[in-house]
């Protein structure tokens, strides 16, 4: 496998991909009402580069900045706008969507109740962004966070001299940071004990907000979760160890090891719709990321890409041009 194309975010399917797969498959996993765990045609077997969950709907970016978005489309989560532009980054909220632009700028579509959508004036050199039930959220280049939306339980109040960050997420109302010395920080609700960060975390590699719990991933590739825990969204499973991307859920977490295989817990009791459930015939995972009550994970498949230079036929060259020209093969 050739080396990482992005040294980027590990966390609920932020970690954007490496060559040379030329395709990948969606799966998911439980609460299928909106079809939300079965991607449409046209979405598995191409170039994916991120997947993210949100409540009932996904968002994929392709590795030739195309965007896909399934599920659920009450308020027009699902309409990606045609006008959109080149995208280096998506995330998907409760019922809204939010697109980091390769200009460094922010688009979002969907719902707009709170605000969620109304992307401040002037917001640029971003680079990376986040989602939560109703709020969005954006890095900035020089670390600091810019919030916007619900504001209910203080999640868009960044707090006073917090430093320079490089990784954020939102839950469904609070905010997570990483700061640039690896420390953790997190604000709003804090009902369930959400953002009462362990004062013996240490230095983590990343950080996903759930519903009303909080996951970190940490340098040694265990994970700690804190927050509620009534369907044991924060009870880690013994042992667990090797991860190296973790993703929060409405009430599940989500773990993927670095030998492909996922590992999921919570979702038990009357939240159970089988989101914690992993396919006994899944391997190979490159990302995962937990919704509101499913996950999806991206498997790498061997699928070689269309005649991209229309040599007539398709051939590593193909593979090539669409990775970036690494010069990989096909089978």
């Amino acid at each position: 496998m050739a080396p990482m194309r992005f040294e980027k975010l590990i966390t609920g399917g932020l970690l954007l991909l490496s060559a040379p797969a030329a395709a990948d498959t969606v799966r998911g996993w439980g609460d299928s009402t909106y079809s939300q765990v079965q991607p449409p045609v046209g979405v598995s077997s191409r170039a994916l580069i991120q997947i993210d969950a949100g409540g009932d709907h996904n968002i994929a970016l392709g590795q030739e900045g195309k965007v896909f978005v399934w599920g659920k489309n009450a308020y027009g989560q699902c309409d990606v706008p045609s006008n959109l532009g080149p995208v280096g980054e998506v995330r998907a909220g409760a019922e809204f969507c939010v697109a980091r632009l390769m200009s460094g700028a922010v688009a979002c579509w969907g719902a707009n109740l709170f605000g969620e959508c109304n992307v401040p004036a002037g917001l640029v050199t971003v680079r990376q962004i986040a989602a939560g039930n109703a709020h969005a959220a954006a890095l900035r280049a020089d670390g600091t966070i810019v919030c916007w939306g619900n504001n209910n339980q203080g999640q868009c109040n960044v707090p006073a001299g917090l430093g320079a960050c490089d990784q954020i997420d939102a839950g469904a109302n609070h905010m997570v940071a990483r700061l640039a010395n690896g420390t953790a920080a997190c604000w709003g609700d804090r009902t369930f004990g959400q953002c009462a960060t362990p004062s013996d975390l240490g230095i983590v590699r990343a950080i996903s907000g759930g519903g009303s719990h909080t996951a970190a991933l940490r340098v040694d590739g265990t994970v700690r979760c804190w927050g509620n825990n009534g369907s044991g969204q924060s009870a880690v499973p013994a042992g667990l160890n090797a991860v190296i991307s973790v993703g929060a859920g409405g009430y599940h977490t989500v773990a993927l090891r670095a030998d492909g295989t996922v590992v999921c817990w919570g979702g038990s009791g009357v939240e159970n719709r089988g989101q914690s459930t992993v396919p006994a015939a899944l391997a190979g995972a490159r990302a995962v990321s937990a919704g509101a009550y499913h996950t999806i994970s991206l498997v790498a498949t061997t699928m070689c890409p269309s005649d991209v230079d229309g040599s007539g036929t398709t051939d590593g060259a193909d593979l090539s041009i669409l990775l970036g020209n690494w010069g990989a093969t096909c089978p």
